[in-house]
């Protein structure tokens, strides 16, 4: 899986607030608050002009912001990904 690119979908909007941030799907007008580790995670993606981004990068770009173990913030980065896709705010390529 560490092949797989997470690409943001067009018309979700990101914004930081106080200890994570808040997405919100402009196609549907919900809106959806976030964690700082699932911040970081989504940075990462939107940071891309292609607003794309492989799973094992954004790994690594949250375990240097967190200075945490790669296994743990493996983990977390793959929970942020499944609670993109299953929202349909982003899709796995």
């Amino acid at each position: 899986m560490g092949a797989d690119r997470l690409t943001m979908s067009r018309g979700v909007s990101f914004s930081r607030t106080d200890g994570g941030a808040v997405l919100l799907d402009g196609r549907s007008g919900k809106y959806f608050k976030v964690n700082e580790t699932a911040a970081v995670a989504i940075e990462s993606v939107l940071s891309n002009q292609s607003r794309s981004e492989y799973i094992s990068q954004i790994v690594q770009c949250v375990a240097r912001e967190f200075d945490e173990e790669f296994e743990v913030v493996d983990r977390d980065v793959r929970e942020v990904v499944d609670f993109i896709v299953t929202r349909r705010l982003g899709e796995l390529h």
